[in-house]
């Protein structure tokens, strides 16, 4: 089965496995149909078969450190380094948890971002890679074009984790998490500030510098 492009088109995967265990009901995320292959999305459900604290599957284009992640953990991981490390080509979302996340903007990074903080806040993270072969690097490469600049990434990142703990129920009283999220963005908008000022660029160092002011003020409001 291939992918489904646009995160309003269900797929339903029967799964085969134990007689006991119902089918998985997810929904495909990616930028394009056939970005993820239907051996990765049988994976995928496989997992969420095997987990049912797993929310959210990613697919990725390079190996990842398998298991299964904390959604809390991942969260604090992706304000710190950014949820994009590993080449993404999409993700699997659990039906329920995709419903939980809601509302969505479809076709948009801004959009595709939150549903991704949202389900991690929502359950765990697990990750399949399905490796290229080298005839697909290039037209992978077109198919995530054009990537952002670093301070753009880093504004749209720290934008939508003031979004998930201004506004999303589930993460009301979560304080730690919120700290350690504000304050693991204030030191990438830091690193960045640094590198900037040294490769000689006193704008984007100070639009970094600028960020990380905001957000550690986010942090201190209650």
């Amino acid at each position: 089965m291939d992918a489904v492009a646009g995160v309003e088109n269900p797929v339903h995967l029967e799964v085969t496995g134990s007689s006991c265990v119902p089918p998985v009901d997810y929904v495909v995320v990616a930028e394009e149909s056939g970005a993820v292959s239907g051996r990765a999305l049988a994976a995928a459900a496989a997992v969420l078969e095997r987990h049912p604290c797993v929310g959210i599957v990613f697919v990725c284009a390079e190996e990842t450190a398998g298991g299964v992640q904390r959604g809390h953990r991942w969260l604090r991981d992706a304000a710190a380094h950014g949820p994009d490390a590993v080449g993404g080509r999409g993700a699997v979302v659990r039906r329920s948890t995709f419903n939980e996340a809601g509302p969505h903007r479809p076709g948009t990074r801004n959009g595709a971002l939150s549903l991704w903080l949202r389900a991690a806040a929502l359950g765990d993270v697990a990750h399949v890679a399905e490796p290229l072969p080298t005839a697909s690097v290039v037209g992978l490469s077109r198919a995530h074009a054009p990537r952002v600049g670093e301070i753009t990434e880093l504004h749209e990142r720290a934008h939508a984790f003031l979004e998930l703990f201004g506004g999303f129920a589930p993460l009301r009283g979560h304080a730690r998490l919120r700290s350690a999220a504000y304050r693991a963005l204030a030191r990438s908008a830091r690193r960045r500030a640094l590198v900037a000022a040294y490769e000689g660029d006193r704008v984007e160092a100070s639009l970094c510098l600028h960020l990380a002011h905001d957000v550690t003020s986010w942090r201190r409001e209650r």
